[in-house]
């Protein structure tokens, strides 16, 4: 049975290539509008990027996994 690599493992690949996509600046807000005041969503703008980490388990293993993520 083959196993795969910490680096292989699809989740990881998931989560670099949004923070990829973050840098950039690919990701889009996906409300219609907001939820507080009923402004449009194409009147939203980019706030900031930050990191969080993500622990994910892959063979038995803990792999942390450092994200960007959009404000």
């Amino acid at each position: 049975m083959a196993t795969l690599a910490p680096d292989q493992s699809q989740a990881k690949k998931e989560i670099e290539a949004y923070s990829d996509a973050v840098r950039r600046n690919q990701i889009a807000c996906t409300a219609l509008f907001c939820d507080l005041c009923g402004e449009p969503s194409e009147n939203f703008k980019r706030h900031d990027a930050r990191p969080r980490k993500f622990r994910i388990i892959v063979e038995q293993l803990v792999v942390v996994v450092i994200c960007w993520v959009m404000r």
